[in-house]
């Protein structure tokens, strides 16, 4: 199974349960509850990393169940895990461009998508 047909089947258990009326928070304790064996169960996986799964998961699961029903794409979390000096660089971007981290953040991966310049800078 892809990513991304596992994002989808993640999404239609989530709509699965909303459907039924389960509640968000419901819904994210059931699924991390179902999923946190198979990372547990992981030997290839370090304590951490399983740990780091299991939050993603989460976040994902959380992100779908808070969304609500409504046609149309559903965003999809992506947690990025910067360092404190270049975060502090993309705060004082979105500060001096007078929008949010997150808008700046998207705003500046639609450019990098949308011209390409070879592989990204570090």
């Amino acid at each position: 199974m892809t990513n991304a047909d596992a994002r989808r089947r993640l999404a239609e258990m989530v709509g699965d349960l909303t459907t039924a009326k389960m509640p968000p928070a419901m819904i994210v304790d059931h699924l991390v509850w179902a999923y946190c064996p198979l990372a547990a169960n992981d030997p290839r996986l370090s304590d951490t990393e399983k740990t780091d799964l299991l939050r993603r998961f989460a976040s994902q699961v959380a992100a779908l169940a808070y969304t609500g029903p409504g046609g149309g794409e559903i965003d999809v979390l992506v947690n990025l895990p910067l360092a404190p000096a270049i975060l502090g660089r993309v705060d004082d971007a979105a500060k001096a461009a007078g929008i949010s981290q997150d808008e700046w953040l998207e705003n500046a991966i639609d450019h990098s998508l949308n011209n390409p310049s070879g592989s990204p800078a570090k």
